[in-house]
């Protein structure tokens, strides 16, 4: 790809990333409160004002405000430009790391800003929403044409593998401990994850998940203010470990194996 080229793509990419972070953000407050998206306008949530366009500009605004609503002059939560520095930055990334294949790059972009909103969802309701799955799925299915690079039944075995280890886990540990372990929706979760990564990336996946997951919720679970049958979310550290195997799971894998003298 011609360099000149190769630098409008990534300013293109990375300014959609910033957009669209800022959607994302909509979408994580509004979905779980049932409100629509598109015929409202943004508001501050402590005031209810409405936001003016200059200042819903993407990062550039909150630096502006100094983080403060302009009429309340409350402030406004963090998460916000985060979200859209991440969604930026993810971007970037995807089509960085596959410039080679636009398509698919396009098509990581959209997977990496679906688990952004699955992340803060599923973390703030402990609910993913099967409008995700789908999405998920059907960016799993059309990989199968434009990503041959992890073959078709590589996705198929870790599709229903993933689906048939995270359910038997969840109902033989639900069954001990008389509570549930793994809701179905992270169960969802790891079929659509196989289908897009293939079973080697699921596995990486889900041990970084693991891995993050105890570090987090082990000392959590163990706070004297902390209920016995408390819900913790698990589907923010499996999007994480999908983004880092996604983005990052061959460099990994194939370190792995060299640092295991086998090629």
């Amino acid at each position: 790809m011609d360099s000149f080229v190769f630098t409008v793509i990534i300013v293109l990419a990375t300014l959609y990333g910033l957009c669209i972070g800022s959607f994302l953000n909509v979408v994580i407050s509004r979905l779980p409160k049932g409100e629509k998206m598109g015929n409202q306008r943004s508001h501050c949530t402590s005031c209810g004002s409405m936001i003016h366009w200059y200042d819903n500009i993407p990062l550039l605004s909150y630096i502006i405000l100094g983080g403060k609503c302009r009429k309340c002059k409350e402030r406004i939560s963090f998460r916000y430009p985060l979200n859209e520095a991440l969604n930026m930055i993810l971007c970037f990334l995807c089509f960085l790391f596959f410039r080679d294949n636009l398509v698919y790059a396009v098509i990581c972009s959209i997977v990496c800003s679906v688990a952004i909103c699955i992340f803060w969802i599923d973390y703030d309701c402990c609910l993913i929403y099967d409008r995700f799955h789908f999405i998920l799925i059907a960016l799993g299915i059309i990989c199968f044409f434009v990503y041959p690079q992890v073959t078709w039944y590589s996705r198929l075995i870790g599709a229903f593998g993933g689906f048939v280890i995270f359910f038997l886990i969840g109902f033989l540990v639900s069954k001990k401990v008389g509570a549930e372990a793994l809701g179905m929706g992270d169960v969802k979760l790891a079929f659509s994850m196989g289908l897009l990564l293939g079973w080697e990336k699921l596995l990486l996946c889900v041990l970084l998940a693991s891995f993050c997951g105890c570090i987090v919720l082990i000392p959590m679970s163990r706070a004297k203010n902390m209920e016995k049958n408390h819900e913790f979310p698990f589907g923010p550290f499996l999007v994480s470990g999908l983004v880092i195997a996604l983005l990052f799971g061959d460099a990994i894998i194939n370190s792995y194996f060299r640092l295991l003298g086998i090629y």
